[in-house]
């Protein structure tokens, strides 16, 4: 079964380098170190981890003269490194989540907007009593009410927010509470996508690891042995790691874009 753990991965190593045969310059343990270190944070730059946290008022950094004042701590993990903010969600201020009918009669969802059509019910702008009104009116009264959240939100200032690495995030305004949506690095091949996991990160993990073991076997052209000398063919070995790793660059630069430019009207 192909599941994706670190046996997994060490066995299609040894699979298509041979070392049943062949004894490899690296234990399992090193082998993994250098996967960790160095091929799973290059791979998280093109698929990484996602990930959700919550951030509130208490996050806020100290203003410091020159800066914009509400900028707050992404309280990820110590050690986690954060690549990029995919999103943020959040209320502006103390009031609760931005409110589109704020200060006026529909604040916070009133009770018109809460009555039922079928009763008669209206978001205000009819008037009058159940038997005045006229079948439907209730459905142009919520058409009217929609396009008035819809002009309120377009005339609101937006609350927009920049990264700042390593941890920091900063609003226009001021942050009530909200979440935040961020890249990472896997740290655990289970978070991996499973079509990237079989198609893509392992040939570019037997690319380095070709490369690896090629850069320890360059020391040496042959060896003298009982038997005569063996030739050690590390260029092969290293040409054949550095076409991996293009079939597998090849594959992460086709892979889709985070975000698409959109324009909102």
């Amino acid at each position: 079964m192909g599941q994706q753990t670190w046996n997994n991965v060490l066995g299609y190593l040894r699979r298509n380098l041979g070392s049943n045969l062949n004894l490899l310059e690296m234990s399992d343990d090193e082998i993994i170190e250098g996967i960790k270190d160095d091929v799973l944070p290059y791979f998280s730059q093109y698929v990484p981890c996602k990930k959700f946290i919550p951030i509130y008022p208490y996050h806020r950094v100290s203003h410091t003269p020159g800066y914009n004042q509400w900028r707050y701590v992404i309280p990820v993990q110590e050690g986690e490194r954060i690549i990029d903010v995919f999103d943020a969600y959040f209320s502006s201020g103390t009031a609760g989540w931005d409110d589109p009918y704020a200060g006026t009669k529909y604040e916070g969802g009133g009770q018109h907007a809460g009555e039922s059509l079928a009763a008669g019910g209206s978001f205000g702008f009819g008037g009058g009593s159940a038997d005045e009104r006229f079948v439907g009116e209730g459905l142009i009264d919520t058409a009217i009410a929609n396009a008035y959240g819809d002009i309120s939100r377009y005339m609101m200032a937006r609350n927009t927010w920049q990264f700042f690495p390593p941890n920091i995030i900063e609003f226009d305004k001021e942050l009530g509470a909200g979440v935040v949506v961020y890249n990472t690095d896997h740290t655990d091949l289970k978070t991996i996508p499973a079509d990237y996991y079989d198609t893509t990160l392992k040939k570019l993990i037997l690319g380095n690891v070709q490369k690896w073991v090629a850069a320890l076997r360059s020391k040496y052209e042959s060896l003298n042995t009982p038997f005569g000398e063996v030739r050690l063919n590390y260029s092969k070995l290293e040409q054949d790691g550095q076409t991996n790793i293009d079939a597998a660059q090849a594959l992460l630069d086709a892979s889709p874009l985070d975000h698409f430019l959109y324009v909102e009207v």
